[in-house]
């Protein structure tokens, strides 16, 4: 009979320390949900401020990529 109520208690230790991990992982979702937004709107909020400088200046943004075979650097400009 003893052993039967330490297993029980082991059980109940495994299936409360795996409920804890489980809330601490849905707790990391929402924290990782909300940074992605975050990042989302910084990177929204930037694009659109290049944009107005870029239409005050009277151009458009530009962006161009370098060649694959020779490299280079991103450029982010405004073009007429």
């Amino acid at each position: 009979m003893p052993t039967l109520a330490l297993k029980a208690l082991e059980l109940h230790e495994q299936a409360s320390n795996s409920m804890i991990r489980l809330s601490a992982v849905r707790t990391d979702r929402w924290v990782v949900l909300v940074i992605i937004a975050l990042a989302l709107i910084v990177a929204f909020g930037l694009l659109t401020a290049w944009w107005i400088v870029c239409q005050s200046k009277g151009m458009y943004p530009a962006l161009d990529m370098p060649s694959w075979a020779n490299g280079g650097t991103w450029k982010a400009y405004c073009r007429r």
